[in-house]
């Protein structure tokens, strides 16, 4: 009986340790890219992919760093259409002498990309499955402070 039993719980912890395998869902797809503010790389940000009414699948987001961001598969996207917000961080380097003398005595803007390419974005981008995806996000509006 002893044997029985020993094997009973041999065969309920091999059960256990084998659903802990990867998410259910359509298989998710690494994505990179660049991002340009009025021809400039964008120096520090974030793009965040959303995913359309007729995508299944979670939204991610990655960090961009001197222009260049890269989301990989494990942290990817299923393929579909995806609402793409962009977001810059530290918007105003106040070290830099001509945004000092262009902002001296005004607030400075925590966020200099306009609503319509993050909060109220209409960008949109194909993901597809098995086949790299390089976004190239070229953002142009006109600053004034």
């Amino acid at each position: 009986m002893n044997r029985l039993h020993l094997s009973s719980l041999v065969v309920l912890a091999m059960s256990v340790v084998g659903c802990g395998g990867p998410a259910a869902g359509p298989p998710r797809q690494e994505v990179a890219g660049r991002v340009l503010v009025n021809n400039q790389p964008l120096g520090t940000g974030r793009v965040r992919l959303t995913p359309t009414k007729e995508t299944k699948g979670p939204a991610t987001s990655a960090a961009v760093q001197g222009g260049f961001f890269q989301i990989p598969a494990e942290h990817g996207v299923p393929a579909g259409t995806y609402r793409v917000e962009v977001e810059e961080v530290g918007a105003v380097d106040l070290n830099d002498e001509e945004n000092f003398a262009k902002y001296r005595g005004q607030k400075v803007p925590a966020q200099r990309i306009p609503p319509q390419f993050n909060q109220r974005s209409e960008l949109l981008a194909t993901v597809e499955a098995d086949k790299p995806n390089m976004l190239n996000l070229y953002i142009d509006f006109s600053e004034t402070p």
